[in-house]
């Protein structure tokens, strides 16, 4: 049950949510619907409108200003008759649909996932993967799906790879180098951080074991090495956990190691290098019931030191936070389960604006803007624990949303 608390999302009642009301039905593309205020604007999967859902798992902003989502789709209203697959899409600075593009697909996609923009232009999207051996993930092998595309979404491809066996790929980055980084945890209690090429060549992985378990949910590639954030098991304590971090370099050697407890149970989803060179770290504390959850972040120096906590609340549910720097104001933390709430911190940690949607939207991930505002991307219905869809899973339609803020943390009109 522990498990499940820590990194994944529930799904405990469907029903049909009041924003959906009048929206038109049947279109074949994605729909996009514009509510009072213009912001958040909708999306939909192709097919029926009353029965695509949309979930998001990546987000970038394009040298352009454009902005490119990733994530997954289902369409139709059972398991056994739905078409489930992968999309990427691109919209301009306003929201507006430039061109959106799906693959079905047959392998089972976690929800690790990034996007980086090419010099030419075109877009590689690396998804984390799972090639399911068994009915517990302790039994599934790792892999990345890679795709590839042009600017305008054309040229579509894409490549299934291996990462190992008996592993999750809970964490994925892009290395300045064009080579992938996966972390996440092995059938055992290790925790495991690999490099890989993209002819799917491991370069080296590390392995970090403890007494109870070792998993990792977030990567940042950093001066001369790679940062993992996660949690760790406590010796003795059959539920708690603490927040832990680790830094290793470009062989993959151990450079230094970092608990934090803010809480019962302490995990982090979520960190970024920032301008000063430490670290921006963003996850969930628990009480020792598991029924009181808050947003926290944690700044650090270079060496993992903390230089300030802070604990924000939120009501995030099971949801996962993250974090980005919001170069020359501080930094952006979202979060949020069946609320989606932001805040804007100074380079202190105190709190410049917060903000919470004014519609039941579930938060995915945030991108700072030029303009110092921000894009929020989440979605509008109840998940399924990771992959697993039930018979009756979609008897409404779960849309795409997107967010921008300005810099004071008010929806443009």
């Amino acid at each position: 049950m522990k498990e499940m608390f820590r990194h994944s999302r529930w799904i405990v009642l469907l029903v049909a949510l009041p924003i959906f009301a009048g929206c038109p039905l049947g279109t074949i593309h994605p729909q996009l619907v514009h509510l009072t205020p213009s912001w958040p604007v909708y999306f939909y999967a192709p097919g029926s409108q009353d029965s695509s859902s949309v979930w998001p798992q990546a987000m970038a902003v394009m040298e352009n200003g454009d902005w490119v989502v990733a994530g997954r789709y289902t369409r139709g209203n059972t398991l056994s008759q739905s078409t489930r697959g992968v999309f990427v899409m691109r919209t301009d600075a306003q929201g507006q649909l430039l061109w959106w593009k799906n693959e079905a697909l047959t392998v089972a996609i976690t929800g690790a996932c990034r996007i980086r923009e090419e010099s030419d232009g075109g877009l590689t999207v690396v998804r984390g993967a799972t090639k399911v051996n068994g009915t517990s993930w302790m039994e599934n092998d790792a892999q990345l799906v890679i795709e590839h595309c042009d600017a305008d979404g054309g040229g579509l491809s894409y490549r299934v790879i291996d990462v190992g066996p008996k592993r999750s790929a809970g964490a994925l980055e892009l290395l300045a180098n064009g080579n992938f980084l996966v972390a996440g945890r092995s059938s055992g209690s290790d925790g495991y951080i690999s490099e890989i090429n993209d002819l799917g060549e491991v370069q080296w992985t590390a392995t970090l074991a403890a007494a109870e378990w070792v998993e990792f949910a977030a990567l940042a590639e950093v001066q001369v090495g790679y940062v993992a954030v996660g949690d760790r098991g406590l010796p003795g304590d059959a539920a708690g956990y603490e927040g832990y971090a680790v830094k290793v370099d470009q062989q993959g050697e151990t450079v230094w190691t970092q608990t934090y407890s803010l809480g019962h149970a302490t995990t982090f989803s979520s960190v970024r290098e920032t301008e000063d060179g430490g670290l921006i770290l963003a996850g969930l504390t628990n009480d020792s019931s598991y029924t009181v959850r808050s947003t926290c972040a944690v700044k650090t120096d270079e060496l993992g030191d903390v230089e300030w906590t802070v604990s924000l609340g939120g009501n995030p549910g099971l949801n996962i936070p993250r974090v980005v720097e919001n170069p020359g104001v501080g930094y952006l933390v979202g979060s949020g389960f069946y609320n989606t709430c932001l805040w804007q911190l100074d380079g202190a940690g105190q709190t410049v604006w917060s903000t919470t949607l004014p519609v039941p939207l579930f938060f995915e991930e945030i991108a700072p803007l030029s303009d110092h505002g921000c894009v929020v991307v989440g979605f509008c219905a109840p998940d399924a624990v990771g992959d697993t869809v039930f018979e009756t899973f979609m008897p409404v339609a779960q849309p795409m949303f997107l967010a921008r803020f300005d810099a004071t943390g008010q929806l443009p009109q």
